[in-house]
């Protein structure tokens, strides 16, 4: 299962890693690989044409706590379409290319969790 989260700053720090489970491989992004944006329709346009052009997108919206944030991998503007037919205007929302795992320490850090028994183990996919 893959579980996206805010982190907007270290005070929330604490809350995100409670969260995340033993042996999970987590990644953080620095960068604006991710766009965060106010939901608009003319937003919604920009998305289709994105998942238009490349099958491989993330698009979610924040939780009301905060945190958490509900994301699909729409292959289809129809898909994007579907997933936003919910949201109001000004919504907080986060999409662009589905991220590789990078790890270059400055825009993005990828590390393996050590699993319950305490060992750190390769994630298997």
């Amino acid at each position: 299962m893959t579980s996206w989260y805010l982190c907007a700053d270290a005070s929330v720090l604490d809350e995100v890693a409670s969260r995340l489970r033993p042996g999970s491989c987590v990644s953080f992004y620095f960068d604006d690989r991710i766009r965060d944006a106010a939901y608009t329709s003319e937003l919604l346009v920009e998305i289709q044409r994105l998942t238009a052009e490349d099958i491989d997108i993330v698009f979610g919206a924040l939780a009301p706590d905060g945190i958490d944030i509900h994301v699909d991998y729409p292959s289809t503007p129809g898909e994007v379409a579907d997933d936003a037919a919910e949201l109001s205007t000004g919504a907080r929302v986060f999409f662009g290319l589905v991220p590789a795992r990078d790890n270059d320490g400055v825009d993005a850090v990828t590390l393996n969790l050590p699993d319950a028994d305490g060992v750190v183990r390769s994630h298997p996919h």
